[in-house]
């Protein structure tokens, strides 16, 4: 009989998390165009009941298509799981994201995904299946109402013994996972950055798992990280510290020496003019940037008082990378935006400067998510994992991720501009 495997770099007896990429193929390659698929388990005891019969199989609800083939023989994928086909044509080889959502989240002691390849409507107890062990969980509640839990009493020794653990309930538990990571990427942001995506690509399922602690323990969420700061408050106390200091530098900075005019009035001088005077506008822009960085003494690098200006696309807006700031010119008519991507940016540089593990629990986890940061271009590897704002928009995995949460929070400072 032929049988379903994956690539060596997955470990199909360590539990999965919710929304990682895997890819499948059939051992025995043919020329058999198959249909895939995936039955939802929500205990062992529903998972064993699958393999009573065919009648019994084909009786479940929970049943959902991974790849079809319509009346005309052609392959249809399901973008809802990001279905794909490795190969062309080849229906023996297919990648997908595991499903995101669990029914009974808070309730299941173990949930599986079992995965057919099948030539007839529907799945048969002769077609070739895998079991995916997908129960590992991050901390307590739904997924709309997350809390920190109680710490491992023991820790894992290596990223093996990690990959074996089904549930990581506090913050501090992630914390000390991706310590344990970092000795394999690296101990520096530049490092840990440059070094992220490869080792994702080589471990798609540790990825995975990294990608949905983003997603449960989200730094967008306020009960969330009064969940784990119930007392002392340290990050959520820099965090405001660093918000006021922007305000305050807006405020009270003058745009010039001799000048006593802020770079509030001055900015509320340009809302009001008709005109783009490109040049004002870099003046001010740079002025605000290098206002703010000595505030908090960040050494900015800067070119005769200037940021880097670069001319790019209109969904660009800036980016930090390694003490410089970068905007787009191009959206330079939107001023209220640019200034709301450079305190954006300038964030992720005093986060960059200031956060090491050991100074608080989210100062630790923003350090290391700050390393192990998700690039808008990871296509693939992080699509299972999104959410939707407040106005139903979807968030991908680099939104959500913690850096990118804790950057948009203090950039609503924007707001008091007008």
């Amino acid at each position: 009989m032929n049988s379903i495997n994956s690539k060596e770099i997955y470990d199909l007896k360590a539990p999965f998390a919710p929304g990682t990429y895997i890819e499948l193929f059939l051992e025995n390659n043919d020329d058999i165009q198959r249909k895939w698929g995936f039955f939802e388990c929500d205990s062992q005891a529903k998972m064993q009941l699958l393999f009573v019969s065919d009648d019994y199989l084909q009786s479940f609800d929970s049943f959902s298509t991974l790849v079809d083939i319509d009346e005309d023989g052609e392959l249809e994928c399901n973008d809802d799981y990001n279905a794909t086909l490795i190969e062309q044509e080849n229906t023996n080889k297919i990648g997908f994201s595991l499903p995101l959502y669990r029914t009974k989240e808070t309730k299941f002691e173990k949930y599986y995904i079992v995965v057919f390849a099948y030539e007839g409507e529907m799945p048969t107890l002769q077609d070739p299946y895998v079991i995916i062990d997908m129960s590992f969980r991050v901390g307590i509640g739904e997924d709309d109402n997350v809390t920190n839990g109680v710490n491992l009493a023991n820790y894992p020794k290596n990223i093996q013994e990690w990959n074996q653990i089904s549930h990581i309930q506090s913050v501090w538990d992630a914390v000390k996972f991706f310590e344990c990571l970092s000795k394999k990427i690296g101990d520096t942001f530049t490092i840990m950055r440059e070094n992220f995506f490869s080792f994702c690509k080589n471990n798609p399922q540790i990825a995975g798992k990294i990608a949905y602690i983003y997603y449960r323990f989200d730094l967008g969420s306020q009960s969330f990280i009064d969940s784990v700061e119930n007392d002392f408050k340290d990050y959520q106390r820099d965090r405001d510290f660093y918000f006021q200091t922007c305000k305050d530098v807006l405020l009270n900075c003058p745009i010039e020496k001799n000048n006593p005019k802020t770079l509030k009035e001055k900015y509320d001088e340009l809302m009001q003019g008709k005109k783009l005077d490109i040049a004002i506008y870099k003046n001010l822009i740079s002025k605000i940037a290098t206002a703010i960085c000595e505030k908090l003494d960040l050494n900015l690098i800067t070119k005769n008082g200037e940021i880097d200006f670069f001319q790019g696309d209109e969904e660009e807006w800036g980016e930090y990378y390694k003490r410089r700031i970068r905007v787009n010119e191009n959206n330079l008519h939107d001023l209220k935006e640019i200034i709301k991507t450079m305190i954006h940016e300038i964030r992720h540089f005093y986060v960059e400067t200031y956060y090491y593990p050991g100074q608080g629990i989210l100062r630790g986890y923003l350090f290391y998510a700050h390393g192990f940061s998700i690039s808008d271009d990871y296509k693939i590897l992080f699509d299972g994992f999104y959410k939707f704002d407040d106005k139903e928009r979807q968030e991908n995995a680099y939104e959500i991720q913690p850096n990118e949460r804790d950057a948009r929070f203090v950039e609503k400072i924007i707001d008091f501009l007008g």
